[in-house]
């Protein structure tokens, strides 16, 4: 996934319009087109400015390092399915499919144990 990609993948996500990162990143809109549709690497002001109006993780932006926005790297998301505890300690597993994703800092899980787990 090339810069543009990932552009456009922030741009669908936030449901952005190209004026509306224009004006917020102080370029014309033509030029948000240029960035979006082509292999050419925006101005850093540019990147400067959509990573912080944004949240968007610049590594991610650039690299494709990371996750794509800065506060999805404080969270883990942990999903709720239900089960019902068994004789003798065992899970039993009623819904696979998870019924709500919760998010949870990861610093307040560390404290509590792994959060793998």
């Amino acid at each position: 996934m090339q810069i543009a990609e990932r552009l456009k993948h922030v741009q669908q996500v936030l449901k952005l319009s190209n004026i509306e990162i224009a004006k917020t990143c102080g370029v014309s809109d033509r030029s948000v087109g240029n960035y979006l549709g082509s292999d050419r690497i925006p101005r850093i002001e540019f990147i400067l400015r959509f990573c912080e109006a944004y949240k968007v993780n610049p590594n991610w932006l650039l690299l494709g390092e990371g996750t794509p926005f800065r506060d999805e790297e404080e969270f883990t998301y942990v999903a709720r399915v239900d089960v019902r505890l068994g004789a003798g300690g065992e899970a039993e597993i009623f819904e696979a499919e998870p019924k709500e994703v919760y998010a949870f800092r990861k610093d307040w899980l560390l404290q509590k144990g792994n959060p793998r787990k």
